[in-house]
């Protein structure tokens, strides 16, 4: 059991491509506690990438995001047709690969390159370069699944 069975703290969403945790209360804290149950919890899921959602809905206009993604072996470039992403590094270390002007680039970000912004209509994609990365995500909302054209 983990703390997001508690359904008075927590809505689990299984409707999206990756599971999402909803915050009941919109003034929680994420601490150390909740990221180790964050990675327990993708454990008791056979490694599934997770996500605590601290925005209300998906209709919400800003998304802020907790999200776990676990190294896998095939990664998808995607890109975000309107929408700009902002990255910041809580746990583990991940490489961005971009397309820029049609060349392959690449950045890693740890805690030494804390914060990123992908540009929207920028074909990226992201690679755990840990067992798994913890890290914050901040974008526009609404969601749209028409948003992301993926490669």
């Amino acid at each position: 059991m983990t703390i997001f069975n508690n359904k008075k703290k927590y809505k689990i969403d299984k409707s999206g491509k990756t599971l999402a945790i909803f915050l009941k209360d919109q003034f929680s804290i994420i601490d150390e506690k909740i990221i180790n149950h964050l990675i327990m919890f993708s454990k008791k899921k056979n490694l599934q990438d997770i996500r605590i959602c601290m925005h209300s809905n998906r209709k919400s206009k800003i998304h802020n995001m907790i999200n776990l993604i676990n190294k896998k072996k095939k990664n998808i470039y995607h890109k975000h047709i309107s929408k700009d992403e902002i990255y910041h590094i809580i746990k583990g270390e991940m490489k961005i690969e971009y397309l820029k002007k049609g060349k392959k680039r690449k950045i890693t970000l740890n805690k030494k390159k804390n914060i990123f912004r992908m540009r929207k209509n920028t074909y990226h994609q992201i690679v755990p370069l840990t067992k798994y990365v913890i890290f914050h995500e901040i974008r526009q909302g609404p969601f749209f699944k028409t948003d992301s054209v993926f490669k």
